[in-house]
């Protein structure tokens, strides 16, 4: 059993599955090339597969960790998965749908695309690799035997601070029950005026306090784990975490009709239980899916404005949402940055021809900032990306691939260096979160995770926006002097 003390391995034997499972999906991608109609068969539709199965192969410490399912590697190692294995298998096997796109682009660009892929992947593995080959020796941290000492969760005034910050922040920007019954009554005109109250102090102030409920719910949850942690009852640790998760899913649908505004904090609740160390029931598990099973078609249903508080939803209209807005290849593949997406990006932009020394990056960046982000939001990859696609600037509702970014800015060598980079940050994520002493750890360095891996498909703006608007909860318990300290470790406060 070859151990480190910095990212956990297994026996050899267990991961033989893995690997074989990688060469499985190989060859399925031959055999799927092999009987496509020509129109389907992209031959780097073959590379990704092939270049994911080659990793786990022959680089072990690239492989998922077991000792902890969900967790900041495994993550990002998914959705790099579904990049260049999952993406390419279902372009073989249903074809390129064109979703939003003006028009398909052809086969060289959707190549090119599936190329950059994995040459971001390739990179972002070989970054991981070497900076945790490099910590494999180094004996500066403690024992986590040796940090008992340390406080495992968070003070009741603390939770009680958080949740009065949130509750302002709601009545700064709702203004009251009336105006989160209007929220969820009206979507589209919700979004209106938020937008307009978002220029304003008010607003700013109500989006950045919001969150702050929320976390309240996470902090009680994680301090009621660490307190009943030896428990033997594990009906009421899945019912307090069913109850919680509910409260808190409720509590983020008012941070606005997104997708991620709760399932990645579900995601990290679920980092949390999947813990081999700690004593939880496959009921938690559960009670958290069942939520997700129920409230994810219900954002869908309040976002077409079909399903409000006051009156009941018309089954007509619900048939005919259906039929008109839900295409389940244009759905998956639109979602999932299917390669078409970034290859129209490609072809449109003449493959990065003119670079921007940094100007997409740094428009990105502060597209999101109040007043700053005025003065820059032609510039930003988001905007580039969506007038490419619409024509017009006033739709904003596709997100640029980071590849793409990078490529408009530094052509190839900006995609080496983001990469790189991006594989830093999640070893030291990694790290953090392997070395954390309580639920509280573990939760926020799996949620810093999630939104830094949207960089393996998604745009710079908006891990930017969340920075700004919604990492303050979880900063501030944390007490983050610096990024990513080495020598001083992070953990919750007392208050």
């Amino acid at each position: 059993m070859a151990t480190t003390n910095f990212c956990k391995t297994v026996k050899t034997e267990s991961w033989s599955k893995t690997t074989a499972a990688s060469w499985l999906l190989a060859g399925l991608a031959l055999a799927l090339f092999v009987s496509a109609p020509a129109e389907r068969r992209y031959s780097m539709a073959l590379v990704g597969p092939l270049a994911f199965a080659t990793v786990q192969q022959w680089t072990p410490s690239c492989r998922p960790v077991t000792a902890s399912l969900l967790c900041p590697w495994n993550w990002a190692l998914g959705v790099f998965f579904i990049q260049i294995v999952g993406m390419p298998l279902f372009l073989l096997s249903c074809g390129a749908s064109v979703g939003v796109l003006p028009y398909l682009p052809g086969s060289g660009a959707v190549n090119g695309a599936m190329a950059l892929n994995v040459i971001a992947f390739a990179t972002f593995a070989w970054s991981y690799r070497h900076f945790l080959l490099r910590r494999q020796g180094d004996e500066s941290r403690p024992a986590l035997a040796q940090r008992g000492d340390f406080p495992r969760s968070v003070g009741i005034r603390l939770i009680l601070l958080y949740a009065i910050a949130g509750i302002l922040g709601l009545l700064l920007s709702f203004g009251g029950a009336g105006g989160i019954s209007e929220y969820f009554n009206d979507p589209a005109a919700a979004r209106e005026w938020l937008v307009e109250l978002s220029l304003t102090v008010r607003g700013v102030a109500g989006i950045v306090l919001r969150p702050f409920l929320g976390f309240a719910v996470i902090l009680f949850w994680c301090r009621w784990l660490d307190e009943h942690a030896a428990a033997p009852s594990g009906f009421m640790r899945a019912l307090m975490t069913l109850l919680l998760v509910s409260t808190l899913t409720l509590g983020n649908l008012m941070l606005g009709y997104n997708r991620g505004a709760f399932l990645v904090p579900l995601a990290a609740m679920a980092a949390v239980v999947l813990r081999k160390s700690d004593k939880i029931s496959a009921t938690v598990l559960a009670s958290v899916v069942a939520v997700l099973l129920v409230l994810a078609p219900l954002l869908s249903l309040f976002r077409h404005g079909l399903l409000k508080l006051d009156e009941a939803a018309d089954s007509a209209d619900l048939e005919a949402v259906a039929a008109e807005n839900i295409d389940p290849v244009d759905y998956i593949q639109m979602y999932g940055s299917a390669p078409q997406y970034l290859g129209y990006l490609l072809e449109a932009t003449r493959w990065g021809a003119s670079p921007r020394w940094g100007g997409v990056m740094v428009s990105s960046v502060l597209s999101p900032v109040p007043v700053l982000g005025k003065a820059v939001p032609s510039g930003s990859g988001t905007a580039i990306y969506n007038h490419l696609i619409y024509g017009t600037s006033e739709i904003q509702d596709q997100v640029v691939p980071f590849q793409g970014e990078l490529l408009m800015d530094f052509h190839l060598a900006g995609v080496l260096a983001g990469y790189v980079l991006l594989g830093w940050v999640i070893h030291r994520l990694q790290g953090q979160f392997e070395w954390s002493a309580s639920s509280l750890d573990r939760y926020i360095w799996q949620y810093t995770a999630v939104w830094a891996s949207f960089l393996i498909f998604g745009s710079v703006s908006v891990v930017s926006q969340i920075l700004l608007y919604f990492f303050w909860p979880p900063a501030v318990p944390m007490r983050w002097r610096r990024f990513f300290p080495a020598s001083r470790l992070t953990f919750p406060c007392q208050f």
